[in-house]
């Protein structure tokens, strides 16, 4: 997953700022195990080919299903970075 992020990038996960991969990733790897059912999702292209990305859906932690977390979260993807895109700003609110 490194490979998504780079040192120019930021994540605000409900409220909380880590910057950079290092940040990013121990933040990641500190949530329980994740499921993502994705409600719906829309995407348009910036001025500078950047993509701006907003979803909404339901987080399932550690399996459990009959209790969604509801969440939203805003994201660009910025050409460049080891995989052709990274996550240039993300911004995860639940709710």
């Amino acid at each position: 997953m490194n490979e998504l992020f780079t040192d120019a990038s930021t994540l605000s996960y409900d409220g909380l700022l880590f910057e950079g991969v290092t940040a990013i990733i121990a933040k990641l790897n500190s949530t329980p195990k994740t499921v993502h059912k994705i409600l719906t999702f829309d995407a348009q292209s910036t001025s500078n080919n950047d993509i701006l990305c907003f979803v909404t859906g339901d987080l399932i932690f550690d399996g459990k299903a009959s209790d969604p977390w509801i969440f939203a979260e805003t994201f660009i993807l910025r050409n460049g970075g080891a995989a052709g895109y990274f996550f240039y700003n993300d911004i995860l609110r639940i709710n």
